[in-house]
């Protein structure tokens, strides 16, 4: 971590938490059925990574910012029927 700084930090902690969380996942799917959409989630965490990078990678610049308002719309989309089901739960 002392080579790699905060960042190294961060890096590794983000991917032990995807490595419990897979290994959660394929524990409490012994137990129980779960409406997951893996491909969805991994794709999502990808672009997190990515938007990660580019904010690392990148001063500001425009390039940044059509690129971070890219991903976020992307994960808009990607997320937007699980938005709109606990919008309408809360309006009840």
């Amino acid at each position: 971590v002392i080579m790699y700084g905060p960042v190294g930090a961060a890096l590794a902690t983000a991917l032990s938490y995807m490595i419990v969380w897979g290994m959660r996942l394929y524990k409490i799917r012994k137990y129980i059925v779960l409406r997951i959409n893996l491909k969805r989630d991994i794709i999502a965490y990808i672009l997190l990574y990515l938007e990660s990078m580019l904010l690392l990678l990148f001063n500001e610049s425009i390039f940044l910012y059509i690129c971070l308002i890219g991903i976020v719309l992307i994960l808009l989309a990607m997320y937007g029927s699980v938005i709109n089901t606990m919008l309408r739960k809360t309006k009840k």
